[in-house]
């Protein structure tokens, strides 16, 4: 699939040094109607694959871990990392993130669901106790 790119050691969340295609492991595929297979890795670009296993697009503009689910427009929907976090000065808080993608791979949005907890006068869930994880999404459903 060829994951080597834009993931190098520039995060301090994500361990990009153990990165290997021969080590990489799809989570949560999506099997499309048209045969095409859109999936992650934990920590990694969401990639769309053509039925014949050719590389239709890769989003490698966020960081996805955890699942990715289709909405009824044909986009998907995964959780993500903001990095920096804007509402930590701790390097490795993990700043999760609603993202939607585009039916042609494209970032259209990309949200802190700490910053909309806090926004709403929930700031006590995101730092209820000294942690760099304190929400830690796994699943977006549209």
């Amino acid at each position: 699939v060829g994951l080597q790119g834009r993931f190098d050691d520039a995060s301090k969340i994500v361990p990009y040094n153990q990165w290997a295609n021969r080590r990489y492991r799809a989570l949560h595929p999506l099997l499309m109607a048209d045969g095409s297979l859109v999936f992650g890795g934990q920590f990694a670009p969401l990639i769309r694959l053509s039925a014949c296993g050719d590389m239709i697009w890769r989003q490698d503009g966020a960081t996805f871990h955890h699942s990715v689910n289709a909405d009824p427009d044909g986009g998907f929907w995964g959780p993500t990392f903001i990095e920096p976090s804007q509402v930590s000065t701790l390097d490795t808080f993990r700043d999760d993130a609603l993202t939607h993608v585009d039916a042609d791979g494209k970032l259209i949005l990309q949200r802190s669901m700490a910053e909309i907890l806090i926004r709403h006068g929930y700031s006590y869930v995101v730092y209820q106790h000294f942690s760099d994880d304190p929400l830690h999404m796994n699943d977006i459903q549209p």
